[in-house]
């Protein structure tokens, strides 16, 4: 997959890092510690968590998407991966937090891939994905946009640690990578999603035809990008038709999202019971 929108970070951009002693928690960093403004600019470095510590030397984090260069449209999936590379550093093992956010707060929907796990709307990473066998490290996600504004941005704090089971000799590096909205783009407007619906409106029930073969998942969201249910293969009737059981949705304007293409696109559904 080609990626875009990347950044990279090092010892050559000291002014957005912020290093810090630290040891990887294994089983994925707390919430609210990426140095996002919901986090209060806080990661792990904090007084009773870790302090102190040596300097960024060559450490480096990467954010990459295939969001493309005219910018992210609303209700699409899009693919990240977080690279945390310790630039030939000592550190065996790392970790990191991760969200996506804007000036109200968290945006979108995130759904974790490789390596990676969700707490709450955060990102980290999983007790199995710590280990670091070479340089560097991927941690892969998927981003559902909802009706993200313009000025999202992706916030990463990374820890390259030494494993010492001290608070000496490890590293937290902090990113961040602001995303461009496409102008001028509304759901209405978005002629992608060529798969039908119907009855839409509907009441317990949905029929989607025409959908790619490649479908494997069916996801329903709110208006806001926030995940409502999921449903899989057991409502496929064949390769290209599915069948929506609505029953556990209230009554209101939902999106509906196949998943399973490159950056798929969503449907307004409206549900009236």
């Amino acid at each position: 997959m080609k990626k875009k929108n990347i950044l990279g970070i090092g010892a050559a951009g000291a002014a957005l890092l912020i290093s810090f002693n630290a040891f990887t928690y294994g089983n994925g960093a707390p919430q609210g510690r990426t140095g996002s403004p919901l986090s209060a600019g806080e990661t792990c470095g904090i007084s009773y968590c870790h302090s102190g510590g040596p300097a960024v030397s060559s450490q480096l984090v990467k954010i990459t998407s295939d969001i493309p260069s005219t910018g992210f449209l609303e209700n699409t999936l899009y693919n990240f991966t977080i690279t945390l590379d310790d630039g030939g550093t000592t550190s065996s093992k790392v970790g990191f937090s991760s969200s996506i956010e804007d000036q109200f707060g968290m945006v979108g929907n995130i759904t974790a891939g490789s390596g990676s796990k969700t707490i709450g709307n955060f990102l980290t990473h999983t007790s199995a994905s710590t280990a670091k066998p070479g340089q560097s490290k991927d941690y892969d996600f998927t981003w559902f946009s909802g009706t993200a504004s313009q000025g999202t941005t992706v916030y990463v704090a990374s820890n390259f640690s030494n494993s010492d089971n001290s608070l000496a000799g490890d590293v937290i590096v902090s990113a961040s990578l602001p995303l461009i909205k496409a102008n001028g783009i509304s759901l209405d407007e978005n002629s992608v999603a060529k798969f039908q619906m119907a009855p839409n409106p509907a009441n317990d029930f949905v029929l989607l035809t025409e959908l790619d073969k490649k479908v494997n998942e069916i996801d329903i969201y709110s208006l806001d990008g926030k995940l409502q249910q999921t449903f899989s293969n057991e409502s496929k009737i064949n390769s290209s038709e599915w069948s929506l059981n609505l029953s556990n949705l209230n009554k209101g304007n939902y999106l509906v999202l196949p998943k399973g293409t490159k950056n798929p696109k969503a449907q307004k559904l409206i549900i009236s019971k």
